[in-house]
């Protein structure tokens, strides 16, 4: 049995990791956010990396790396966003005939 209070609070600390708390109906929204999150995330901290090759200039990898966070961010808050009015729409009856 699922409450939507918590499906609520999971939304507005977690982002779209609150997905996994109704993962079944909600696999591809969960997929979409972790790729558009993780892919800009990941590519920002592999600049960090010991033996990094790059053939740029010191500012234009602080400003590759300025975009990578800048787009990470702004789908962190969007999926947010998302996951939380998505929490919030959904009747009670959902979350208590939810089953795992």
């Amino acid at each position: 049995m699922r409450a939507k209070r918590t499906a609520v609070l999971l939304a507005l600390f977690f982002s779209f990791f609150a997905w996994r708390y109704t993962y079944r109906t909600d696999r591809l929204k969960f997929w979409a956010g972790f790729t558009l999150v993780a892919a800009p995330a990941s590519i920002a901290a592999m600049s960090y990396l010991p033996g990094f090759v790059s053939t740029t200039t010191n500012a234009e990898e602080i400003s590759s790396l300025y975009t990578f966070s800048l787009i990470t961010l702004i789908s962190w808050c969007f999926f947010l966003v998302w996951a939380l009015i998505d929490a919030i729409r959904r009747p009670k009856a959902f979350y208590s005939n939810y089953s795992a």
